[in-house]
């Protein structure tokens, strides 16, 4: 696999350079890991990997694809325009690495990836509400909300909501719209939102109930 065409350093000691089968490994070392399977996937074309390298260690990775867009997000960008999107899968810097400004140079190098090679307009993320410091770093890096997303995640049986952000790469690409189509798109976002709150149901609660319908039930 070819190397990254970056002079993107951190310090002297730093490269970036795509995941290769052989990072599997030592990428499981990470906090947050997936699956063998999964790191497997995202050297097949339609993905984009960036590994921050110290000393022949990986010591960071993200992950993105072209992204899968749901129908809200299909309806939004039928308003506001439509482009080539990416979606960050995954951004994790080693435990004894963090604090250094390797996650900030991982996520403009995997951007600057998607844009050159992918040549998309935008990367979308999600991000659980509860994780104030994610939700600021990315907001700091010029991502900007869409809307929330209620029980997005399912972590360890319990249901979290999420933020769906997403950054253009660059002002060419960011949407300009009209003042007609600005009103139309914010009052599109408004009634969903209302539709998301109205008919929400818990997942946990609606097994529950079904549980113990069945419980009751004659055999």
């Amino acid at each position: 696999m070819e190397d990254i065409e970056s002079d993107a350093l951190l310090g002297s000691d730093i490269i970036f350079r795509p995941i290769q089968l052989a990072d599997i490994p030592e990428i499981h070392l990470f906090p947050v890991t997936y699956g063998d399977s999964f790191y497997k996937r995202l050297l097949k074309p339609g993905f984009f990997t960036v590994a921050a390298i110290s000393k022949g260690q990986v010591i960071g990775v993200a992950t993105a694809r072209y992204e899968q867009r749901s129908y809200f997000d299909k309806a939004l960008s039928y308003v506001i325009q439509r482009n080539r999107h990416s979606y960050l899968c995954t951004l994790g810097v080693r435990q004894d690495f963090r604090r250094k400004g390797i996650g900030s140079a991982l996520l403009q190098e995997i951007c600057r990836v998607v844009a050159k090679r992918g040549r998309c307009h935008s990367i979308a993320l999600h991000v659980k509400t509860e994780n104030r410091a994610a939700v600021d770093f990315y907001e700091k890096h010029g991502f900007i909300r869409l809307c929330r997303e209620y029980q997005f995640y399912e972590i360890r049986n319990q249901l979290w909501d999420a933020f769906h952000l997403i950054k253009y790469l660059d002002d060419i690409n960011r949407p300009h719209m009209s003042p007609l189509s600005l009103m139309l798109s914010s009052f599109f976002i408004m009634i969903i939102t209302i539709w998301s709150t109205l008919t929400f149901v818990p997942r946990r609660l609606y097994s529950r109930v079904q549980y113990l319908l069945e419980e009751e039930l004659p055999t």
